[in-house]
């Protein structure tokens, strides 16, 4: 019954999340214009939203189960009243447009958007605490399914067929449902509660670097090159939201790939993609406006495949045992919010291009070269040029 519930709580919220993101970017755009910018500043938002949920989620962990479930009842079910009372963006004008549009965010939807970001991290936390169970960690895929389908269900279903005003009625009933479901699940993990105490290995190690470093910077690398991805889009293609959400449904569906499981990442295969993703970056950073819009398109989310699908299958890698799993989605929701707050607010100010685009392909060439050279025996012919393109591409933005 509880990994039933627990399921459905992780894909009902991760459905949320995500679904609200495109309608309230859609309401911000006739406040501040210009489509890149207000996508860009709504995921700055949203993923220092995650990762204020997932500290909230780590620091909840320390406390007994039962007091954590009464904790994020209690939490959720207070947010979900407010929400429910008003679901409208306010007119705060603040600074920058960036920051304006983070200030309605969070004004909004800031407290109900932490509680439903850690549900995923409780879930497992709490089914480790109530079972003799290894961590589940396909049901952080799960999460990015329920993203993935929310992301891609909006332009083709909601956004055709309901208003505004009707799509953000329907969100509210979705958060019934969570509230709902939540409240089963904690009746029956009160019912049945029990504490399982195991113990616990330490986590793989690599080399001069220990592990919480790499989970902090792959996943900003991927975070810089979704974001640095949809700003190129946008450049050439008129706003809609497909454009904007085909790269975050990528990046969630690499996500969901690579945690179902560890064997579904090939390291070697993928190398040798990350290769030519690399050749073909440099090409449409520099010409990407040549081609027509579909190839733009195809291109430069197939390049953002390949980044993603090595950034995220080399955290599946890393993932610790359960001693340490909250601390591992914190790091990964810092490298998250770290990426962003790179790429929207910083990049800008550093570069008069999108040059953060290659500075993220030398980046994850980097990170990818130094893991396979710590982990075996001699250097292969793949890994030497993979290091030799990372030099040169770090060359080349410096001169550039």
């Amino acid at each position: 019954m509880q990994r039933i519930l627990s399921t459905l709580i992780i894909f009902v919220s991760a459905f949320l999340l995500f679904q609200i993101q495109p309608i309230l970017s859609k309401e911000l755009l006739p406040m501040f214009g210009g489509g890149a910018s207000v996508w860009s500043s709504s995921m700055l938002f949203y993923q220092t939203m995650l990762l204020v949920g997932y500290l909230y989620a780590h620091l909840l962990s320390r406390y007994p189960l039962k007091q954590q479930l009464l904790i994020h009842m209690l939490l959720v079910v207070l947010s979900s009243m407010i929400t429910f009372n008003k679901l409208e963006l306010g007119s705060f004008v603040i600074l920058t447009p960036a920051w304006s549009v983070i200030a309605n965010l969070f004004s909004q939807i800031g407290l109900v958007f932490m509680l439903l970001s850690a549900t995923s991290v409780l879930m497992q936390r709490w089914y480790i605490e109530s079972s003799d169970m290894a961590v589940p960690y396909h049901w952080y895929s799960f999460s990015n399914l329920g993203s993935l389908l929310a992301l891609m269900s909006y332009p083709f279903i909601f956004e055709v067929l309901f208003s505004l005003d009707q799509q953000k009625n329907y969100w509210s009933i979705g958060l019934f449902a969570h509230c709902f479901l939540l409240l089963t699940l904690v009746a029956v993990l009160f019912k049945n509660s029990h504490t399982n105490q195991k113990p616990v290995t330490p986590p793989k190690t690599i080399r001069w670097v220990k592990p919480n470093y790499l989970w902090i910077v792959l996943s900003a690398t991927s975070s810089i090159m979704l974001i640095a991805t949809t700003q190129m889009i946008s450049t050439n293609i008129p706003p809609m939201p497909l454009v904007w959400t085909l790269p975050l449904a990528i990046y969630l569906l690499t996500f969901a790939y690579t945690f179902a499981s560890a064997k579904n990442y090939c390291r070697t295969h993928w190398l040798y993609l990350l290769l030519f993703a690399a050749f073909a970056g440099l090409i449409m950073f520099f010409l990407g406006s040549q081609f027509n819009a579909l190839a733009q398109l195809l291109m430069y989310n197939f390049i953002l495949l390949i980044v993603c699908m090595v950034c995220h299958g080399e955290l599946r890698k890393l993932a610790p045992t359960e001693s340490l799993l909250t601390t591992f989605y914190l790091y990964i929701a810092l490298g998250g919010a770290i990426g962003s707050l790179l790429s929207t607010l910083l990049a800008p100010l550093l570069f008069a291009q999108i040059t953060e685009y290659i500075v993220a392909l030398a980046a994850v060439l980097s990170l990818a070269s130094y893991i396979q050279f710590t982990q075996c025996k001699q250097p292969s012919a793949l890994l030497k040029i993979n290091l030799l393109t990372a030099v040169a591409i770090w060359g080349g933005c410096y001169v550039y």
